[in-house]
């Protein structure tokens, strides 16, 4: 017997924005484009904010920066529970 998988299964987060989306897809993949990235495939030349010295990583945006971070664990964030959505909805970095 062979076993079914269900194709048609919404994910989630398909109810977001395309940016919200794409935010949440690259938080995940952890290649979002915040400066550390830029800097690394040559868009940028430094790795850091713009306004100081802390390296701009996916990381720090999402869990250590203090105007930024979400608050929620790292499974509601990958599940995007209401609290995750809200939090990309508001979020004013585009990764």
């Amino acid at each position: 017997m062979v076993p079914t998988v269900e194709l048609c299964s919404v994910v989630p987060g398909f109810n977001l924005t395309w940016r919200e989306w794409c935010s949440h897809s690259r938080i995940r993949s952890d290649q979002s484009r915040c400066a550390y990235s830029l800097h690394k495939w040559g868009f940028k030349d430094t790795p850091t904010y713009d306004y100081g010295s802390e390296a701009q990583t996916t990381t720090h945006i999402c869990r250590e920066c203090q105007l930024t971070s979400f608050s929620g664990s790292l499974k509601d964030s990958h599940n995007l529970t209401p609290l995750a959505a809200q939090w990309l909805q508001n979020l004013k970095i585009n990764l």
